[in-house]
C-alpha cells in the first residue's frame, strides 16, 4: 500500500470509528450526563485535561498553518466540539490539497505540516 492510500485509509478509519463510538455512547447516555459522571473521577479529570491540552496544541498548529483568524477560529470551535473527528477531517483536507497539487513523491508530511509558500 502506498503512502497516500495508507494515510487516507487510517484517517478514514479514524473518522468512522470515532463517529460510531460517539453515536453508540450518545444512544445510551446524554453527553452532558457522561461529562458530569466523568468529572467526578480523578482519572476522568486527568483525561479531560490531557485531551483538551492536546486539542489546543493541534489548534495552535492549525492557526499557524491557516494564517487567517476566521479559519483559525472556526477550526478552534470544531476541534473543541468534535475533537479528533475534526482533527482527522482537517488532516484529510490538507492531504487532499497536497495530492491535488501533484505533490506525490515529495515530502508529503512537510507539505501538510507547514504553511504554503507565499502565505
Amino acid at each position: 500500500m502506498n503512502v497516500k492510500k495508507g494515510l487516507y485509509a487510517f484517517l478514514f478509519l479514524n473518522l468512522v470509528v470515532l463517529v460510531g463510538v460517539s453515536a453508540w455512547a450518545t444512544a445510551s447516555e446524554n453527553v452532558w450526563q457522561g461529562l458530569l459522571h466523568l468529572i467526578q473521577l480523578r482519572w476522568g479529570v486527568a483525561t479531560l485535561c490531557d485531551t483538551y491540552f492536546a486539542f489546543w496544541t493541534i489548534t495552535l498548529w492549525i492557526c499557524y498553518k491557516e494564517n487567517h483568524w476566521a479559519k483559525s477560529l472556526l477550526w478552534f470551535v470544531l476541534v473543541n466540539l468534535l475533537g479528533t473527528i475534526a482533527i482527522a477531517g482537517y488532516i484529510l483536507w490538507q492531504l487532499t490539497k497536497v495530492f491535488k497539487k501533484g505533490s506525490v513523491g515529495k515530502d508529503v508530511v512537510a507539505l501538510v505540516l507547514l504553511r504554503e509558500e507565499g502565505v
